[in-house]
């Protein structure tokens, strides 16, 4: 009796992938991710944050794309943290912080099938 395997992580178009935040675009062997918020110098929040490593972990499945390009559209690449968001929603519960920022950020392990 054979033990059937995993299946690999298969990469997707990125059309089917949704993102609001960032354009995703794959042109092997190269793709491009733009920070796509110009009217706000694209300044990231968290759902920013998750769509790139999204996109990145998309990218490291596809064995066609070798190098990944960051920029940014409009006249600014980033500006950082968009603070104004991260007020509106972090002030007064640091526990909501610890739990989104650190306990997420740090505790889940990041893997890619392929190096970038």
């Amino acid at each position: 009796m054979s033990e059937r395997q995993p299946d690999a992580p298969r990469p997707v178009s990125p059309d089917e992938l949704g993102f609001e935040r960032i354009v995703y675009e794959k042109a092997p062997p190269r793709a491009t991710i733009t920070l796509n918020r110009p009217e706000i110098l694209n300044a990231f929040d968290y759902q920013m944050l998750r769509e790139i490593a999204r996109a990145c972990e998309d990218a490291s499945y596809d064995d066609e794309i070798r190098v990944v390009i960051v920029t940014g559209a409009g006249r600014a690449f980033c500006v950082g943290a968009n603070l104004k968001e991260w007020a509106e929603h972090y002030v007064g519960k640091p526990n909501e912080y610890t739990r989104e920022c650190v306990v997420v950020k740090y505790t889940r392990p990041f893997e890619t099938a392929s190096p970038l």
